[in-house]
């Protein structure tokens, strides 16, 4: 009798953690509360976007503008100036807003822009003497920068800038030895402790590491099924390094935030010419110990935006709202961010 209980009780709690690990992580589908397509007289194309309490700002390209609005998107002023000179900018990417001054990350320029948050009106331009890359940056309040750095003959992946423009750290990630482009880890940003996070682009990686730029720990995301698949769809093969289809793009992460104890990643679904599984932004619980996918946002704008990754994407933690530049239409849709 006793053994048939022991045998029953194994089969319950292996039943019980095989029902754990086959749970499915649930998919939130949003809709948009707004659609925006210009600003007042401003048209767009690839457009980044962040914000503070009070206004959104955004960076566009293409034309080249730095602009500040209200929550609902209303312009309030545009700085339109292009080229070289020190209030001119040259293919933005990032902002950041920091005790009234907005920080522009201009790599056309090679330098950290600083402009008045209220007025727009241009304070300062730092030149930065390393190449750094276009992704997302961060900044801490003393001024200190962290930006995404490459180069094929030495291990680093970022770079800690002061706040004269000169460089002050410089922090490795020690990669697996795989052959192939994009394996560095592009994008960078400050957790709440102020560790850093590094998110590979195409090997499938985050890692935090500390001020001093010692590894507290990595985490690999291939395990989580839409990870998985955007390598198996892309035809890429990360161990040997080598693209079955040469049109494929080699990136995975194509865009990632973190805020407030989570990672938000947007990622290329490529499923083939039936795309309506398809998902647009997987949110991550994560801090030094841990790293677990908590759910997948599938966006509804009835576009063919909806089965694509995003262009852009911002979480604005005053609002408590998702704006998402779509990849085809270029349109911003805001959504009510879950709770």
């Amino acid at each position: 009798m006793k053994n048939s209980f022991a045998i029953l009780t194994l089969l319950f709690l292996c039943f019980s953690c095989s029902e754990k690990q086959e749970k499915a992580t649930p998919v939130i589908e949003l809709r948009p509360t707004n659609t925006i397509t210009q600003f007042d007289t401003l048209f767009f194309t690839n457009v980044s976007i962040f914000s503070d309490e009070d206004r959104n700002y955004i960076i566009s390209q293409n034309p080249v503008f730095l602009a500040a609005t209200d929550k609902d998107f209303n312009l309030l002023w545009s700085h339109r100036k292009e080229g070289n000179g020190p209030e001119e900018l040259s293919f933005p990417e990032q902002g950041k807003v920091l005790e009234g001054k907005i920080f522009v990350l201009d790599q056309g320029n090679q330098s950290i822009k600083q402009f008045d948050s209220k007025t727009g009106e241009f304070i300062s331009s730092i030149k930065i003497n390393e190449r750094f890359m276009k992704f997302r940056f961060d900044m801490t309040a003393n001024g200190d920068s962290y930006l995404s750095y490459y180069s094929p003959m030495e291990n680093v992946s970022a770079l800690k800038i002061s706040s004269n423009g000169e460089t002050s750290g410089r922090f490795g990630s020690e990669f697996p030895v795989r052959f192939g482009p994009n394996r560095q880890m592009k994008y960078m940003q400050l957790d709440d402790l102020g560790n850093i996070i590094l998110i590979g682009a195409s090997l499938p990686y985050i890692e935090i590491l500390n001020q001093e730029g010692k590894s507290l720990n990595r985490f690999d995301i291939e395990k989580y099924e839409p990870i998985k698949r955007a390598l198996d769809s892309l035809e890429v093969d990360i161990t040997k390094g080598e693209r079955i289809n040469q049109n494929s793009i080699p990136m995975i992460i194509k865009d990632a935030q973190y805020s407030e104890g989570k990672l938000y990643l947007s990622f290329t679904d490529r499923i083939g010419e039936d795309r309506t599984k398809a998902r647009n932004l997987l949110v991550f619980r994560l801090n030094e110990k841990e790293c677990e996918l908590e759910s997948i946002f599938k966006f509804q704008t009835a576009t063919d935006d909806d089965n694509l990754h995003p262009t852009y994407f911002y979480i604005d933690k005053h609002s408590q709202k998702l704006y998402v530049q779509g990849l085809i239409t270029k349109h911003i849709y805001v959504f009510d961010l879950p709770e």
